[in-house]
């Protein structure tokens, strides 16, 4: 007789023999990327916005390239501006503008640019509608949480025609925190009656990770965005993907 059973142990794969009456029984300890561990009880898939559900870079660097050149300052190609993306307008300013000075001024001209510009060139990531609608007709809430401000997500998601297919739409300025900080997370969970065992969280970003692990829910670290892959992979998600569609794959739902 075989079991295989996945657990949250390192890369390996270990054979225990183990003596039964009249019969040896074989147990396989897998990785977790090789057989998913039991998640059947999943109720509740929460994504990160920018570089998993959306594809923003291209308007995020035009904006912030009129801000800068409105500032005298060079323009930054989208290679420059991707690592920057996802800790907080605050962050990803002050790296864009390679300071950590009052950025008052530039928070306020970027959110008039972006305003405008959200949804000019921003397009979902293939296979990520699909995903969340199959989720969705087996009765999984899903919902975003993002470092982004509120209303601009809701705003370019309205643009994309896909606001209806989450239960929240949550940014940072809802709970006051960012993430890694877990206390939006949770409070997300609790909002939508569901508890952090039955909770999925998928993101690009190391944040995304690491607040997944700080709450204590299930993490998919998303290699298709805009974090280096390998450094995603260091902060050991309990799964990874390399496009939305092997989410599918996974045995979440």
């Amino acid at each position: 007789m075989s079991l295989r059973i996945a657990f949250r142990i390192p890369k390996a794969l270990i054979s225990l023999m183990i003596q039964a009456p009249n019969r040896v029984m074989q147990v396989h300890l897998l990785s977790v990327n090789e057989y998913p561990r039991y998640t059947s009880h999943m109720s509740l898939l929460v994504f990160d916005l920018d570089g998993t559900v959306v594809d923003t870079l291209p308007d995020i660097t035009m904006c912030l390239n009129r801000t800068l050149t409105d500032a005298g300052k060079p323009s930054l190609t989208e290679h420059q501006v991707r690592p920057l993306i996802g800790g907080g307008l605050d962050a990803f300013l002050m790296d864009a503008l390679d300071t950590t000075s009052d950025i008052a001024a530039f928070k306020d001209a970027y959110n008039n640019y972006y305003r405008r510009y959200l949804a000019e060139q921003s397009v979902l990531y293939p296979h990520v509608r699909t995903v969340i609608e199959k989720a969705r007709s087996k009765d999984i809430k899903t919902a975003i949480l993002t470092n982004k401000i509120e209303a601009h997500s809701r705003q370019l998601l309205e643009a994309l025609h896909a606001d209806s297919l989450f239960d929240a739409i949550c940014g940072w300025d809802r709970y006051q925190v960012l993430k890694p900080d877990p206390q939006g997370l949770l409070t997300l969970i609790a909002s939508l009656q569901e508890t952090p065992d039955s909770t999925v969280m998928i993101g690009d970003g190391d944040t995304d990770v690491l607040v997944a692990q700080h709450a204590k829910v299930t993490s998919v670290a998303a290699l298709y965005g805009y974090r280096d892959p390998q450094d995603l992979q260091d902060l050991s998600p309990d799964y990874t993907v390399s496009s939305a569609q092997d989410i599918l794959s996974l045995g979440l739902f």
